[in-house]
């Protein structure tokens, strides 16, 4: 006998779309160094308007353990601005940076940075652009296509013991992707104090998508057998399901994209994008599709995260949970099925087949 099934409906599965080659290292700086100064001041990226998709920040999700600034030229090659210890880096790291409230912050850095960053770059060398990503910590440097393109396993952007991975806010302006904040002379300076008073604003935001139901029951009524019992659904756990094995490090948009706000450019005034593309096709990365039973144990209230994925095959949330005969949800209810009618149990079956054929037999 097949048992009917009495989770349609009770929870729709939930779509999560937050949704090349290298460049070569140009613009090689050679030659005598001056120091100059930059004052950063890195900004929850303002999230009101996405109050719907988010609940407020946890701590963890505030959690700051290091910010990196990178910085380019305007084609996006490295301008090293870092040449201590005999190295020559295009970044420079704060570690355990002091971060202060930001009372206009929503559901992801609700905390400020101001700094003042000292660079070492070769003389008249100045950068142009600056990516700040906070809780990764680099090993060589980059190019902004590299990256922005760089990927991260899902461990490391959903890793709350060491802090989420951040990056710069990214939008579109007309048809061309916006990554990077932009640089003038007044940004940096050889006198710190004129750099203090022209400080530039970084909006970042996690990487990681941060999804949650919106249930607000553990046990919903979901109809009646065919011999009138009541039957309820006690939901005993869900979690995510199809998602991708690595993230971008900074967003990815697609300029022919559209919205209901035709053409897409994101939230106006906040210079962030809800949507970005997920990084299906890219070497290495793949789909996972599996999950356990047992696995299944995210509590009604709670919440988890996930990359980004905007491939056919969408992000879903998946439900465990259990039949029940009362509306407390302590009675497990067994379905029987016959001829297209549900029963409360086997024995309720057999009652009603006895009550039609029991004078035949």
């Amino acid at each position: 006998m097949k048992t009917k099934n009495f989770f349609l409906g009770l929870l729709s599965a939930a779509a999560i779309v937050s949704c090349a080659n290298d460049d070569e290292l140009a613009n090689i700086q050679t030659g005598e160094t001056e120091k100059s100064y930059i004052s950063v001041s890195l900004n929850a990226s303002n999230a009101g308007v996405r109050a719907e998709f988010e609940d407020a920040s946890t701590p963890e999700e505030q959690k700051i353990s290091s910010a990196t600034f990178f910085f380019f030229d305007n084609s996006g090659n490295p301008v090293i601005v870092d040449n201590s210890g005999g190295n020559a880096r295009n970044y420079v790291i704060l570690n355990n940076p002091a971060t202060t409230p930001d009372p206009n912050a929503g559901d992801n850095v609700e905390q400020l940075i101001n700094s003042t960053l000292v660079l070492n770059a070769y003389k008249g060398v100045i950068p142009n652009q600056v990516v700040a990503v906070v809780n990764w910590t680099p090993s060589r440097n980059y190019t902004l296509n590299e990256l922005s393109k760089n990927l991260l396993a899902a461990s490391e952007v959903t890793d709350a013991t060491n802090g989420f991975v951040m990056s710069n806010a990214v939008y579109l302006n007309g048809a061309t992707q916006v990554s990077a904040v932009p640089l003038t002379t007044a940004n940096v300076s050889s006198d710190a104090s004129i750099a203090m008073a022209n400080p530039v604003d970084i909006n970042v935001e996690r990487v990681a998508a941060k999804v949650r139901t919106n249930a607000t029951a553990e046990v919903y009524p979901t109809g009646q057998t065919s011999n009138g019992t009541d039957v309820y659904v006690k939901i005993l756990g869900w979690d995510v399901n199809t998602t991708m094995s690595h993230n971008y490090m900074v967003k990815q948009l697609d300029p022919t994209w559209t919205t209901i706000d035709n053409p897409f450019t994101g939230w106006v005034g906040v210079n962030r994008t809800y949507w970005a593309k997920s990084a299906q096709g890219e070497t290495g990365v793949t789909k996972n599709g599996s999950f356990s039973w047992n696995g299944l144990g995210q509590a009604l209230a709670g919440s988890t995260y996930c990359t980004e994925n905007t491939a056919s095959d969408w992000t879903k949330v998946v439900v465990k949970a259990q039949l029940c005969s009362d509306a407390a949800g302590t009675t497990p209810l067994t379905i029987a099925r016959w001829y297209g009618a549900d029963y409360a149990s086997v024995d309720d079956l057999k009652a009603a087949f006895l009550s039609l054929y029991g004078s035949k037999y």
